[in-house]
């Protein structure tokens, strides 16, 4: 009996090439399986964690949040 199909929100059918020497390949090969013991879902989850990082801060069209950066110095300079 085959394997029910998978929810299409959850096939990840895309995939990501990264040119990377031999060396590198082993070292990140070698931290992968000793942390998760599989690769692909250990670099997923690393990029992913990343990658929601780098847009939580950032404002519309990639640009830093303008209103938080203002914010800040103001309140830098009532406390000095």
């Amino acid at each position: 009996m085959p394997r029910p199909k998978k929810n299409p929100k959850l096939v990840r059918g895309e995939h990501l090439r990264v040119p990377v020497s031999v060396d590198e390949k082993e070292f990140i090969y070698e931290a992968a399986t000793a942390i998760d013991g599989e690769f692909a879902g250990w670099a997923r989850a690393l990029m992913l964690k990343a990658a929601e990082k780098w847009h939580a801060t950032r404002g519309p069209r990639g640009k830093k949040p303008l209103a938080k950066s203002n914010d800040l110095r103001q309140k830098e300079k009532a406390s000095a």
